[in-house]
């Protein structure tokens, strides 16, 4: 059994929100609120301190900053599109995970705030799919 460990990358740095759209319309989030998050989203303004004095207003080109409350659920709503992919990949053979034994569950992925490990069978085929999927990912 191999383990791989890849940090998952920030939401400030995702080019698309398209893709946080499209999860949330698949877990069952209604219009509204996705809407609401949208726009949250697009219309953010930041300013920061110029000698103590605040400069004009401009608009976040790059999403949520470091510290938005509302990241965190976003990125674990972002997570959730990569989870739903490894079962897929398990279910149709793509991706080979470890089955513990005594017919126990079959251990594939395991996410804890902005990482993931993934575990599977120790084979070239089980890496090159693993990295088509995270790219996959990546790109979405």
């Amino acid at each position: 059994m191999e383990e791989c460990t890849e940090d998952i990358f920030y939401l400030s740095k995702f080019r698309y929100w398209n893709y946080l759209d499209d999860v949330m319309r698949q877990m069952g989030f209604r219009d509204t609120w996705r809407s609401w998050v949208r726009a949250l989203l697009s219309t953010s303004k930041v300013s920061i301190l110029v000698n103590g004095v605040p400069v004009k207003e401009f608009h976040m080109e790059k999403g949520v900053r470091e510290g938005d409350p509302l990241s965190h659920f976003l990125f674990i709503i972002a997570a959730e599109g990569l989870r739903v992919a490894m079962v897929e990949a398990l279910e149709k053979g793509v991706f080979k995970g470890v089955n513990l034994p005594r017919d126990g569950p079959t251990l594939s992925i395991f996410q804890y705030a902005d990482a993931a490990i993934y575990i599977g069978e120790w084979s070239l085929q089980n890496a090159r799919n693993l990295m088509r999927m995270l790219t996959c990912f990546y790109i979405s």
